[in-house]
């Protein structure tokens, strides 16, 4: 969050995270490392997700958070499955914006598609390892963030009565 203290100028902070994400991770507390999923390891993984909304509503940044597209390995796509669902919890209990990247890629349930939708779209929205996006695929899913963001100019906002100078749809 240095990033919003020496820029207080931000308005909307984007965050994209997960598929590097399912692992074990250190307590903080020593050389112990919790199960990824387990409670514990849930537990302090929604927590550093709280401290990032709370970090932007602190400053008055509204927050979209993106979430990672199901993916081409079975097991990494039930894992950021799991990951979104935490995301998407304190997120929208936190009363910001959560943007589903299977609903842009128009992803039905777990499907995984190198295409849009059911694949019958020939422009390819994923890289060749299944994880990553095309440049197809980052440009639709800023377009679909970008779509979410009004921009109303300060001298604008001062003459309105809206308590902020931004508005997330």
């Amino acid at each position: 969050m240095q990033t919003l203290n020496k820029h207080p100028d931000i308005k909307v902070l984007a965050i994209f995270l997960g598929p590097n994400d399912p692992w074990d991770m250190p307590s903080g507390q020593g050389g112990k490392y919790l199960r990824y999923a387990s409670a514990e390891w849930e537990e302090l993984y929604r927590s550093r997700i709280r401290d990032i909304i709370s970090s932007a509503q602190s400053r008055n940044v509204d927050l979209i958070w993106i979430s990672s597209p199901n993916m081409r390995r079975k097991k990494l796509s039930e894992q950021v499955a799991y990951l979104n669902g935490l995301y998407e919890s304190e997120v929208l209990q936190a009363g910001e914006v959560f943007l589903s990247a299977n609903q842009v890629f128009q992803y039905p349930e777990a499907t995984y598609s190198d295409y849009m939708g059911d694949g019958s779209l020939k422009q390819k929205m994923r890289s060749g390892d299944g994880i990553h996006f095309t440049l197809a695929g980052q440009r639709t899913l800023a377009d679909a963030l970008f779509d979410r963001i009004t921009f109303i100019p300060e001298q604008q906002a001062q003459h309105d009565t809206a308590p902020t100078a931004h508005t997330l749809n």
